[in-house]
């Protein structure tokens, strides 16, 4: 088969080979196989893989989805206990206030 020209350059830099730099006649034969055949092959097998690389891509995407959703429920849970903990802190400290109040006012009383 004859080389074949640069369409483009993909996302990864890699040269996609789509037409052929020789023109020939639709169904000439060289070396017993047709041009457009082997060039429709070749087009067919690199769709394939294509094709094969965003399936791959999907799962890989979707895998990620679960992932996140999962780190953000996780995230969302950890959000809530601090929430918690802080309440919880602060209702703590404010009953520590009031002893040490009803604590200063009982040394006060002691003292006059």
């Amino acid at each position: 088969m004859g080389r074949v020209g640069v369409a483009g350059r993909g996302r990864s830099g890699k040269t996609l080979d789509f037409f052929p730099l020789q023109t020939h006649n639709q169904g000439e034969n060289f070396g017993g196989k047709c041009v457009v055949t082997e060039l429709f092959a070749e087009l067919e097998q690199k769709l394939e893989n294509v094709l094969g690389q965003v399936e791959g891509l999907k799962q890989a995407n979707a895998q990620l989805k679960s992932a996140l959703a999962a780190r953000e429920q996780a995230l969302k849970e950890a959000q809530t206990s601090l929430d918690r903990l802080t309440r919880e802190r602060e209702t703590v400290r404010e009953r520590v206030d009031k002893i040490l109040n009803r604590l200063k006012i009982l040394d006060l009383g002691d003292s006059a």
